[in-house]
C-alpha cells in the first residue's frame, strides 16, 4: 500500500471441515489500532472499518470483498521500538540461541523462525536474511 497507515493482508479460506473454527476468508490491516484493555475490547464494525479497510480492502485485494460473517480484534503487545522481533546468538553465550518479542506479530511467522532457529542451533548462522531482527539492533 502507497501509505504508511499499516498493511493489507488477506489468508485464504480453508475448505469447510478442514479445520476447526470459523469460514471464511480473513482479511486486516496490519499495524493498525489503539491501545485497548485486551478484556473489554469493542469487536465491532468500526468507523475505521467503513471509511478507510472496506475501500482499501475492495482496491488491494477486491476478490475479497463479499459479506462479513465475524470479526475479531487481534490484539498483541509492541514490545520493541522498530516492533519486531529480534533472534540470534546470544553475545556472551553464542551456544544460546535468543528468541524473543512474539507477542507482537512474530507468532505469524513461527515457519520460518524455526527454520532460522534451527539453523542458529544447528551452525551459528542462518541461510535467511536476519539481519533486521538481529538482538544486536538498535530501537529494542
Amino acid at each position: 500500500m502507497p501509505d504508511d497507515s499499516g498493511f493489507l493482508y488477506g489468508l485464504p479460506r480453508m475448505p469447510a471441515g478442514y479445520l476447526p473454527g470459523p469460514q471464511g476468508f480473513k482479511t486486516a490491516m496490519h499495524n493498525i489500532g489503539k491501545w485497548t484493555d485486551p478484556d473489554n475490547v469493542d469487536q465491532s464494525i468500526s468507523d475505521f472499518d467503513r471509511e478507510e479497510f472496506f475501500p482499501k480492502l475492495k482496491q488491494y485485494l477486491p476478490k475479497a470483498v463479499g459479506p462479513v460473517i465475524d470479526t475479531k480484534t487481534c490484539l498483541y503487545y509492541k514490545t520493541s521500538g522498530d516492533h519486531h522481533f529480534r533472534i540470534g546468538l546470544h553475545p556472551s553465550t553464542p551456544h544460546v540461541v535468543v528468541a524473543t518479542n512474539f507477542s507482537y506479530h512474530g507468532f505469524k511467522f513461527q515457519p520460518v523462525m524455526g527454520e532460522i532457529l534451527a539453523d542458529l542451533a544447528m551452525t551459528g548462522k542462518s541461510t535467511h536474511q536476519i539481519d533486521f531482527i538481529a538482538l544486536e539492533r538498535e530501537n529494542f
